[in-house]
């Protein structure tokens, strides 16, 4: 087959000893040997730490060994969870300390510290995306070492594009999952004709997200550290809305249902009464 090469200044540590994290983090020093995971291991958590964090290593560590992992105090061959403000990037702005987290790697101990609950959750992604399954997928390595990462840029967001398509309930919600787990913490929805517009039912396309649903997709974004932030355009974009004849009255040119027409009052109320409706969804 074909040979991969890669340049020099793209192989990080992590990579070099066969381990890997997206985004890469900002320190890592390892040390000279591996530490086996096994189901045998436990999870803890040191105090009250972020529900999500906890919940996602539980289910990503029962994943691999097939049983979710046990509980314990903390001691050997544990995993603990623990929140510590100033743990790193104690000169960073508040919203990006609270981001940062430790990880720490000893032969038969890992502990993951967050400055709060988004860095305690982003370090436990990092924790699952390091750990290197083997022996048929009931065990796994960790490197020994301590990293420690923080964010460049306190909102990383992607654009989810949602005009010709219709995705399911749980797909939005699995899709949510997976950019909270490369650290992604803004979601800019353009929904079109996919939200149910209570005051403008005709614009929901078929199984548009109701209210309620949308609610639920933000509650459970929100345990995941990602803001939904929807995108209505205007006064351009919006044949969704003006292909409709009750308003195409509204429309610049009325042989063209692009864009509603600037000068007319009544086009910002319809537009106002659209962002409202999916603010307070």
């Amino acid at each position: 087959g074909p040979k991969m090469t890669f340049s020099t200044a793209a192989v990080t540590d992590l990579w070099a000893r066969g381990y890997g994290a997206l985004p890469c983090p900002q320190r890592v020093q390892l040390e000279v040997g591996e530490c086996p995971l096994t189901s045998e291991w436990s999870v803890a958590a040191d105090g009250s730490v972020d529900p999500a964090a906890l919940a996602c290593l539980t289910a990503g560590l029962q994943e691999i060994f097939g049983s979710p992992p046990a509980t314990a105090n903390p001691g050997a061959r544990c995993i603990m969870l623990s929140q510590k403000p100033g743990t790193v990037a104690p000169d960073a702005s508040e919203g990006i300390a609270r981001q940062g987290y430790r990880i720490r790697v000893t032969g038969d101990r890992v502990d993951v510290t967050g400055n709060a609950g988004a860095g305690l959750f982003y370090g436990v992604q990092t924790l699952l995306q390091m750990l290197r399954p083997c022996a048929g997928g009931r065990a796994g390595t960790l490197p020994v070492g301590v990293i420690e990462d923080w964010p460049d840029r306190e909102l990383r967001i992607i654009h989810y594009d949602t005009k010709h398509h219709q995705d399911r309930l749980e797909s939005v919600k699995d899709m949510i999952s997976r950019a909270a787990s490369f650290k992604i913490n803004g979601l800019a929805w353009e929904i079109e004709d996919k939200f149910a517009y209570e005051k403008h039912p005709v614009i929901g396309a078929p199984g548009a997200f109701t209210a309620a649903q949308m609610c639920e997709i933000t509650e459970h974004a929100l345990r995941h550290h990602v803001e939904i932030i929807p995108i209505v355009q205007g006064p351009s974009h919006l044949a969704f809305v003006l292909k409709h004849e009750e308003f195409a009255h509204l429309r610049e040119d009325r042989a063209n249902n692009y864009m509603l027409c600037p000068s007319n009052d009544e086009c910002y109320e319809l537009l106002f009464s659209m962002y409202d409706e999916l603010i307070a969804a």
